[in-house]
C-alpha cells in the first residue's frame, strides 16, 4: 500500500472530539459499554477488547473520511465482503491496520 508523509502524519496523530471513533465492548452483565478513540492507534486497541463491538461500515467511513486513507478503507471493505466469522474479520482488519501504523511510523519518524 502506498503512503505519503501527510497521510502518515494523520495516521499517527490524534483526531478532534468531533472526529473521534466510537465503538463498544460487550460486558456480560451490563451490555455494551461505549468506548471512544481519538487516534488510529487507539482504534487498533479496540480490537483487543474482550468482546469488541465495532460496526465495520462506520470504521470504513472513519478511515476514509477522517484519516483520509482511501486505499486502506478499500482493503477493509474487501475483508468485510469476504463475510467470514466476525472475530476472524476483526483479526484481519487489525493486522492490516497495525501494518499501516508501522508503515506510517517509519515514514514520519
Amino acid at each position: 500500500m502506498s503512503l505519503d508523509k501527510q497521510l502518515a502524519k494523520r495516521i499517527i496523530s490524534k483526531v478532534s472530539f468531533k472526529d473521534r471513533f466510537i465503538a463498544g465492548r460487550l460486558r456480560h452483565h451490563s451490555g455494551v459499554k461505549r468506548i471512544t478513540s481519538y487516534s488510529f492507534e487507539e482504534v487498533i486497541t479496540l480490537f483487543s477488547q474482550e468482546i469488541p463491538v465495532i460496526q465495520f461500515e462506520l470504521l470504513i467511513q472513519w478511515i476514509q473520511e477522517v484519516i483520509g486513507d482511501k486505499e486502506l478503507a478499500e482493503k477493509v471493505v474487501g475483508i468485510v465482503k469476504q463475510k467470514t466469522d466476525y472475530f476472524e474479520t476483526l483479526q484481519k482488519i487489525k493486522t492490516l491496520m497495525i501494518a499501516r501504523l508501522e508503515q506510517s511510523r517509519k515514514i514520519y519518524s
